[in-house]
């Protein structure tokens, strides 16, 4: 399950109009028109670092963590990130909240005194 964001579904709405698909078809599809398997995905992330000079180690996981994190980031709550990735424990998706927590500003009110 992921979400569409707004600014895109114009454009997916115009590419799933252009094709004559079924409930069995994938959207996006290799040169050979079969799904991307995951070796597939790796190599087009690991392009796309090159071609914008990133020369950080990407993944699919790394987006997936990415996502959550500003899901998080942007007040979303941890039951609603867990819903969305599918995990079964809130403690795998608490994760996320770490990373969230680690980038905060918040400074002690006993500082002010």
């Amino acid at each position: 399950m992921f979400i569409i964001p707004e600014s895109l579904k114009l454009e997916l709405k115009k590419l799933i109009g252009s094709k004559k698909m079924n409930e069995f078809d994938y959207l996006f599809v290799s040169n050979r028109a079969e799904k991307y398997d995951i070796r597939s995905l790796q190599v087009l992330i690991k392009e796309a670092c090159k071609k914008v000079g990133l020369n950080k180690e990407i993944s699919c996981h790394t987006l997936r963590h990415s996502f959550a994190t500003h899901l998080i980031e942007q007040g979303n709550s941890i039951t609603d990130v867990q819903l969305l990735l599918g995990h079964n424990s809130p403690e795998t998706t608490q994760i996320y909240l770490h990373t969230s927590l680690s980038r905060l500003n918040i400074k002690s009110p006993i500082d002010t005194l």
